[in-house]
């Protein structure tokens, strides 16, 4: 175990070899690795203010977001130096031109700055600007088109991330480049070192956010060739409930009381398979947020930090939009029947995660209550952003039977020649992390408080599909709740939606090739103009299938700009290939609904299209079944 003063000793030896090496003109390019919480930020910070005293230094981050974190902690540590924000002429942030801080979308404004500070895309647009040495923050964010924009700027750079992290996003289907050492969407760090043989990276030894219980799980399962340690003892740090946990289930106070003492716990309800929404995960989730809360943990971070962990300090990580949808909405419902402000609980994807930190996270595992290991949810980078946000303690909820599907359902994508093999390869590091949480499993069964919660919906719940439609896994161990007799309002006072997927229930979709019945299953969420939801597709096969939904309002038409950005939110998840737009109307340019025959149904597919790797179907919803 390293202990602190060890740890500072190894980490100022790293960074005093990095500089060295930037500082000579052998290296035209330096990679730094860094670990979660090492410092990434901090060094980037130090470096750029010891380069600016002989030259005017350009850092390159991935967002606004990491930009502007780079502006105030240069602001606030190296005040004397004069920093320039480069930003797009869209930019919203709340950086604003001051003393020693000038915010432009103009290169001669901020020609006379110390640093300069933009994102990769704006600094694509820089021709007038030359620098001797560039920065790149979080380069395994990185995509290698983004690197050929800026390499113009600067002969040498000094590129530091993390490895561990998601690799870069892109919609564009990216099959033509998979093993090409130097395509356009490999990160930058890899077509660098694939060009440069020579680099070795040099590597931050030490985690400062991770402790010492929770530094290990991620190092053995994410960091195999890069180990690292914590920088603090377990004496150093401790998390302390000062309450009990209010009317909580037993394991879920056990579970946090375990999770406080140990760093770690998991919390595994019954095997079962569900759509991206399983609501008994949902609800388990939100009452662990709510109980944490009432057990008033107080925290100490060293001997002169401690405080108690409230909800600023609290995050929610999850795979899908949808699930962030459906685990704010339960948790904004428990919070006002139980009179707990949960409104700075921060819920979201791994994706948005990424670079913030937490005192106590609450994670889904993304492989909870599947049938099958996808690509997507077997990325690496995925679960090790989900798992290493805390400082004190992770409760990671799922549903039992993971280890049993990474071993029935071996890697089906398609290996490229010429592809590095990802280290650690996703079933790899998936079991590794059931094996180091296997000490701190708390099981749980449902209850009469959890065992109807997978029915719950934001809306009144339409009639139930035919049985036979719903893939049954495991019979519950208790009966559900009987539901409470709906009121029966008038039709015209029902939601429009409400309409669409009552008719959705009954009548499904006439569009034999396709499907005979769709069963809805999943919480309604706005996303921009649309609503977006995901359903299970019966196949005449009997497999289900998984697609999503756009619907438009009562009295809109569907557009191609409403197609096009519904396309393009479903693309995001990388799961889905299947999307039925709704709509009562849709204007020529989608479809020629003059061809179109009228159905008797009261949902008709009357035309579809491809989008990129997308199939999309567009349906009518025949005006005079909904009113």
């Amino acid at each position: 175990m390293t202990r602190p003063e060890d740890a500072s000793r190894a980490h100022m030896e790293v960074t005093a070899a990095v500089m060295a090496d930037v500082h000579s003109a052998d290296h035209r390019a330096v990679i730094v690795d860094s670990p979660p919480g090492a410092g990434k930020s901090t060094f980037v910070v130090q470096a750029a203010a010891e380069l600016a005293e002989s030259a005017q230094v350009p850092i390159v981050a991935q967002t606004n977001a990491q930009a502007d974190d780079l502006v105030e902690k240069l602001r606030s540590r190296h005040p004397g130096l004069e920093v320039g924000r480069l930003t797009g002429s869209t930019y919203d942030g709340e950086l604003v031109t001051s003393p020693g801080l000038i915010v432009s979308n103009k290169t001669a404004n901020v020609a006379g700055s110390d640093i300069v500070i933009s994102t990769s895309s704006k600094w694509g647009y820089v021709d007038d600007m030359n620098f001797r040495v560039g920065i790149i923050d979080e380069a395994y964010q990185m995509r290698s088109d983004q690197l050929l924009y800026v390499a113009d700027l600067f002969p040498r750079a000094l590129l530091v991330g993390d490895p561990g992290q998601l690799d870069p996003f892109t919609p564009v289907d990216d099959s033509r480049w998979r093993g090409q050492a130097d395509g356009p969407v490999t990160p930058a760090v890899a077509t660098v070192r694939h060009n440069h043989p020579e680099i070795i990276p040099h590597r931050l030894p030490v985690s400062w956010r991770l402790s010492a219980h929770c530094a290990p799980l991620v190092s053995n399962a994410f960091y195999p060739d890069i180990p690292f340690s914590a920088g603090t003892s377990p004496d150093d740090r401790s998390l302390t409930p000062m309450d009990s946990g209010g009317h909580a289930q037993q394991p879920i106070v056990t579970a946090i009381e375990m999770a406080a003492g140990y760093g770690w716990a998991h919390l595994e309800l019954p095997t079962g398979i569900f759509p991206a929404v399983d609501h008994e995960a949902v609800d388990l989730i939100a009452q662990t947020v709510i109980a944490t809360l009432a057990m008033k943990l107080h925290a100490v971070d060293s001997a002169d930090e401690a405080g108690p962990v409230d909800a600023s300090r609290i995050a929610v990580g999850v795979a899908h939009r949808n699930q962030r949808s459906a685990v704010r909405i339960r948790l904004d419902e428990l919070g006002t029947r139980q009179r707990v402000d949960v409104s700075d609980i921060v819920v979201d994807t791994a994706n948005r995660l990424q670079g913030r930190e937490f005192h106590l996270m609450v994670v889904l595992h993304p492989l909870s209550g599947r049938a099958t290991a996808s690509e997507f949810h077997l990325e690496t980078g995925r679960l090790c952003v989900l798992l290493s946000r805390h400082r004190h303690a992770c409760i990671v909820v799922s549903r039992a039977g993971i280890s049993d599907v990474l071993d029935a359902h071996p890697m089906s994508r398609p290996i490229w020649l010429g592809a590095p093999i990802p280290v650690p390869d996703g079933w790899e590091a998936n079991q590794q992390v059931l094996e180091d949480l296997a000490p701190y499993r708390v099981p749980l069964r449902p209850d009469a408080a959890t065992a109807g919660v997978a029915a719950r919906r934001t809306f009144p719940a339409p009639p139930a599909p035919p049985p036979a439609l719903v893939p049954t896994v495991e019979t519950p161990t208790e009966p559900p709740v009987a539901p409470t007799a709906a009121v029966v309002e008038p039709h015209d006072d029902l939601p429009f939606e409400q309409r669409v997927f009552d008719k959705l229930h009954l009548k499904g979709i006439d569009h034999p090739a396709e499907s005979e019945q769709l069963v809805f299953t999943a919480v309604n969420q706005r996303e921009g103009e649309h609503v977006r939801a995901t359903a299970l597709l019966q196949q005449d096969s009997g497999e289900p299938r998984a697609v999503a939904l756009a619907l438009l309002t009562e009295n809109e038409a569907a557009s191609p700009t409403f197609v096009r950005n519904a396309a393009r939110e479903v693309m995001k998840d990388g799961e889905l290939d299947l999307l039925l737009v709704l709509a009562r109307e849709f204007k020529p340019q989608v479809v020629d609904v003059a061809q179109s025959l009228p159905g008797s149904s009261a949902l008709v597919v009357i035309g579809s299209s491809w989008l990129g790797s997308l199939r999309v179907l567009f349906v009518r919803v025949e005006a005079e079944v909904l009113t």
